[in-house]
């Protein structure tokens, strides 16, 4: 019985085996980043990037681009100018110009999520500039679209890049109590970097935070690994222009406390910071002075720019950070449209606590 049992599984193994479709790595072209942006006809631009490898194993971007009324349709007219398939199983990051996530971007995130081939954690950024000449440039050892994925990780891991991808993005899109973002990216002087957030409403770009607002965003919504760090300005009495202390293996935590949830609520955001301070501008020894001194102006500077970063999410009508989704788990008659009336008018008050530890070198 138990030798019948193991035919029939070996035969319908072999039988599964031979429905899958199979593709051979020489065969096909991997695509790892794909961007698009919109034509002066309003057409879909797409810029395909797949990586040749060098017979020295060194790797190198190859570019396609094709224009189209649809992705799909692109994908057909890029396959016409390749002696080898396009497959977007290997895809890292997907990129899109500003005046097309203005549009909306809803129609190519779907079929971009529906491509059973696409990973649900694939990157997505929107590129301040040109797209082509942003994804033509080599900027490191691998594939632009594989650099640009390693570039997402260490941020989100050590620095103050919040954890974002496709399912986040539109797990946010189709959530209650919290609106979506997506990082923003740049060329500058040859290379390729973060220069802060685009904020939506829906699927629709509404506004922006700019690359110094990244730290007290991440503050107000992600968890720290202690590896991240600051500079802070001396602002306090008693200290001369230009004096900063680095702060370095910060550690944030938040807890909320809601009242009134069933008309305007009154929202307070506890924010601690704990951090090391590790070098000073001014070269002396770091002191208990200066690290009074430093929490200070640290617990000031976060809570100034976490309100106006709040105020100006409240008068934009989004929520990024996901307030409203703490009111509704604190409420049980949640009404969302209730929420969104409400919320551009709703008390919300960040109270910072720093505390700032050892010392280290001087600069």
């Amino acid at each position: 019985m138990k030798r019948i049992l193991l035919l029939i599984v070996i035969c319908l193994l072999g039988v599964l085996s031979a429905c899958v479709q199979k593709q051979i790595l020489d065969d096909v072209q991997l695509v790892t980043a794909i961007g698009y942006e919109l034509t002066n006809e309003n057409e879909l631009k797409a810029t395909a990037v797949t990586p040749i490898y060098k017979p020295d194993k060194t790797i190198i971007s190859d570019i396609f681009t094709e224009t189209g009324p649809l992705s799909k349709e692109i994908r057909k007219q890029l396959n016409m100018q390749s002696s080898r398939p396009f497959v977007s199983g290997k895809i890292e990051i997907g990129l899109y110009s500003k005046d097309l996530a203005q549009k909306g971007m809803l129609d190519l995130l779907d079929t971009f999520y529906r491509d059973p081939a696409v990973g649900s954690r694939a990157y997505l950024a929107i590129v301040d500039g040109n797209m082509q000449s942003l994804l033509e440039k080599q900027y490191g050892q691998q594939d632009n679209g594989i650099y640009l994925s390693h570039m997402f990780e260490q941020n989100i891991d050590t620095g103050s890049l919040p954890r974002t991808n496709l399912n986040q993005f539109l797990s946010a899109y189709y959530s209650q109590g919290i609106d979506p973002f997506i990082p923003i990216v740049k060329q500058e002087n040859g290379q390729v970097k973060l220069d802060g957030h685009a904020l939506f409403r829906g699927d629709k770009m509404v506004g922006e935070l700019s690359a110094k607002n990244m730290f007290i965003f991440k503050v107000l919504m992600d968890k720290y690994t202690k590896q991240d760090s600051t500079a802070v300005k001396l602002t306090e009495t008693n200290q001369r222009e230009g004096e900063y202390v680095s702060v370095l293996k910060i550690r944030a935590k938040r807890v909320y406390k809601i009242e009134n949830t069933t008309e305007v609520p009154k929202i307070t955001i506890n924010v601690k910071i704990e951090g090391n301070v590790e070098e000073y501008s001014e070269g002396q020894q770091i002191d208990k002075k200066i690290i009074k001194t430093a929490q200070k102006s640290m617990q000031s500077q976060v809570k100034k720019q976490a309100d106006d970063m709040i105020s100006m999410f409240q008068e934009l009508r989004i929520d990024p950070i996901g307030i409203g989704g703490q009111v509704r788990s604190r409420q049980r008659n949640w009404d969302e449209n209730h929420w969104l009336d409400v919320y551009p008018n709703a008390d919300i008050n960040v109270d910072v606590q720093v505390s700032l530890t050892e010392t280290g070198i001087v600069e």
